[in-house]
């Protein structure tokens, strides 16, 4: 895990499962972000995408827009450097509260988010190699526009995106499946049935075949 405190600095927390205690360890980042994504690409790296630097209470959209962040990072886990690598293709705006999902052949599917003053449906791809921005043409009817979702890799060829929160506020419960082979969405739950809680902020986990 990743985060920025409120003094502006850039932290990495470890959670070791052998003696079960968190460690803290400072990065060499001149600000802190929050709302970004943080996926494991290898055991060396981890690949940080968008969020924003903290924005102090009251800030205008316009003050909120200038503080999103567009960058891609990587953060080496042997000797917790960073560094931004040189991208091919046309880079996204700044995004945060979105989802990074690694996929087959070590691609990171990027979905959704907060762009402006917006949510958003739309699909990145960080290709493999992690130097490269991909815009593949999705087929389908996608999801309403979501942020603060959860994501997850069901096998080589489909991810799963389930609740989060619209632009208009209210939280969702249901659920979606790309095909990262043909790139078609398709609907696996839309009615808010009482057993289907309405989500946001939250994980998700695949258990044996479900």
């Amino acid at each position: 895990e990743c985060e920025g405190d409120r003094s502006g600095g850039e932290f990495a927390y470890w959670f070791d499962t052998q003696i079960h205690t968190w460690k803290r360890q400072a990065l060499s980042w001149a600000r802190g972000r929050e709302r970004h994504s943080a996926t494991l690409l290898d055991e060396q790296r981890v690949v940080l995408y968008g969020g924003r630097f903290r924005a102090p209470p009251g800030s205008s959209q316009e003050e909120l827009d200038a503080r999103l962040l567009p960058d891609l990072v990587y953060l080496d886990l042997h000797d917790l450097s960073l560094s931004t690598p040189p991208m091919r293709g046309t880079a996204p705006v700044g995004r945060h509260s979105h989802s990074a999902t690694l996929t087959d052949k070590g691609r990171v599917l990027v979905f959704g988010g907060v762009v402006g003053p917006a949510s958003v449906s739309d699909v990145l791809v960080i290709g493999a190699g992690g130097n490269e921005w991909i815009r593949p043409v999705v087929h389908g009817k996608p999801p309403p526009a979501r942020h603060s979702h959860a994501a997850l890799r069901l096998d080589d060829r489909s991810v799963a995106v389930a609740g989060g929160t619209d632009h208009w506020g209210a939280h969702l419960s249901d659920a979606w499946v790309l095909n990262t082979r043909t790139w078609a969405w398709g609907c696996l739950a839309t009615m808010p049935l009482p057993e289907i809680p309405q989500l946001r902020f939250h994980a998700m986990l695949r258990q044996g075949g479900v």
